[in-house]
């Protein structure tokens, strides 16, 4: 079920690991008797992550009621969490009237005195994973301290040595940019505005550069960057203030605050591990000095956002009609907030058109559909049924309908799947396929079954919404006594009425379609 490093033979590389114990719990499978409906397998998770997509697939098959024995290599396999263990395996799986079975360590559930095994088992598993995140902490605490550079992928302007993944040389190439942005800020330059003048010069931003570069670089907090190439702001302003480019190495900003939790909490900068003069600078010091002293009075002279604290109930809802994309504020005047398209804004309008409206105006709008919403359902509610029904009828019955075909044949194309493994390894087995010939085709079957599988999904959560739909009208009588005095657009409103909001470019007229898809 997960990847455990100290589980596989020496030599044995991640893919042949998997390999091996699927082959080896099928071959126990068929050898007792079991009739195989499902393989679930998480590679590169740790037993201890409870957040394993292969793991949680078969929680929920197992809730469905598809299988009733549930086989891995080792209890461990399933988790090495403690509380995972108890709460299913010796709480819900026997609820469930589902077996579990460790192969290896001999843990059956089906045998009544191995409880106090399994749990010893459990125990220790979680011990060793804690002795092993403590032992990790204290192993990149001394690697840090000595200055050796602990990051996935270097930062911009630098590559890791080829001859030292832990230590950082400059990558002339990037280094040239970045000694480029410095000597624009000192001429005056804003981050917006040196932002565009390296989209002008065609030079490629940090993340495809990296991809460029051959490395599996992903950015997931720009949604533009890949595909139209645009430097953010934000991008520049950490350039800028990274003392990574005069040499020093700042690590250990964050901590996680546990070893059963992949969630980080900040550390103050008192425990920060700082080391000078780790790598050769991209930057001289006096320069990057310089720009901390303007970036300070650069920020200390901008004008003062009055409304810096101010609550936008519908922040993060607004999207772009054409692109997308969020509508950001691009300022304010007297009193009111401008809206315009991030993609437009980012790209000087060549990517997409402003899609500008007023923000207040905006809220307006929202606040009285509420409103009339409300004044609608009070007024109707001898007539409630015939409002249900006319909904059920014009929106939701054809749509459906239309997706319990798509479920039924997206249902068996994924069953056919399991069908066609079994009949594949069968085939190996008796000599029919060779190994090799076996491995291409089990992964022609895994990627088919992935996209019958992810079809199916989706088709049965758009599936449940409608369902669900059907059953909403005890919801407005709920949302009804909660807000019908309300005179202003609350966060709380905003997050029970509304999904999101579409706002369109304007005409020649002025007009501007805003389409609000509600969450009632």
């Amino acid at each position: 079920m997960s990847k455990e490093d100290e589980d596989k033979p020496n030599g044995e590389n991640e893919s042949e690991s998997i390999i091996n114990q699927r082959l080896m719990l099928t071959d126990y499978a068929i050898e007792k008797g079991f009739e195989i409906e499902e393989i679930y397998i998480d590679e590169d998770f740790s037993g201890m992550d409870s957040q394993r997509p292969e793991f949680n697939r078969m929680l929920k098959d197992a809730k469905e009621g598809r299988f009733n024995t549930v086989i891995c290599k080792t209890q461990s396999r399933f988790s090495r969490d403690m509380e995972i263990i108890e709460k299913y395996i010796h709480k819900e799986f026997p609820i469930l009237g589902i077996r579990f079975i460790g192969v290896v360590d001999n843990v059956d559930t089906q045998i009544k005195g191995n409880k106090k095994a399994r749990q010893i088992n459990s125990l220790v598993n979680e011990w060793y994973i804690e002795d092993l995140s403590e032992n990790i902490r204290a192993v990149f605490k001394k690697k840090m301290e000595a200055g050796q550079f602990l990051g996935s992928f270097a930062p911009y302007g630098y590559k890791k040595s080829d001859n030292n993944k832990y230590k950082l040389v400059i990558d002339e190439e990037a280094a040239k940019i970045v000694r480029k942005i410095f000597n624009y800020y000192i001429q005056g330059y804003s981050f917006k505005q040196i932002a565009y003048l390296l989209e002008d010069e065609k030079i490629l931003p940090p993340s495809l550069y990296k991809k460029k570069s051959g490395l599996l670089y992903k950015n997931s907090l720009s949604k533009y960057t890949d595909k139209y190439g645009l430097w953010c702001p934000s991008t520049i302003n950490n350039i800028l203030t990274n003392t990574v480019y005069i040499g020093t190495l700042s690590q250990a900003k964050s901590r996680k605050i546990s070893y059963k939790s992949k969630k980080t909490a900040a550390n103050p900068k008192s425990k920060w591990i700082i080391i000078e003069k780790a790598h050769e600078a991209v930057v001289d010091e006096d320069i990057f000095n310089k720009v901390q002293e303007l970036i300070k009075k650069r920020s200390t002279n901008s004008k003062i956002n009055i409304e810096k604290h101010k609550i936008y109930p519908l922040s993060g809802k607004i999207k772009c009609l054409d692109c997308g994309g969020n509508l950001v504020r691009s300022g304010s005047y007297r009193g009111k907030s401008y809206l315009r398209c991030r993609l437009s804004a980012s790209s000087r309008k060549m990517k997409c058109s402003s899609h500008s409206i007023i923000y207040e105006d905006l809220q307006e709008v929202v606040i009285n559909n509420i409103k009339t919403f409300i004044n609608v359902v009070l007024s109707n509610k001898e007539n409630r049924a015939e409002i249900k029904e006319h909904m059920l009828k014009n929106n939701l019955f054809l749509e459906k309908k239309q997706l319990e075909k798509k479920i039924k044949y997206a249902q068996i194309e994924y069953e056919s799947c399991d069908e066609k493994f079994k009949a594949l390894y069968m085939d190996k087995i008796r000599g029919i396929i060779t190994e090799d010939e076996f491995l291409l085709m089990k992964k022609e079957i895994e990627k088919s079954k992935k996209t019958s599988e992810a079809l199916l999904r989706q088709y049965k959560e758009k599936y449940d919404y409608f369902v669900n739909a059907e059953n909403n009208n005890c919801i407005y009588d709920k949302f009804i006594e909660k807000y019908y005095l309300c005179s202003d657009l609350t966060v709380e409103m905003a997050e029970d009425f509304i999904d999101h909001i579409e706002v369109g470019e304007k005409d020649k007229n002025k007009n501007q379609k805003i389409i609000i898809y509600w969450n009632i």
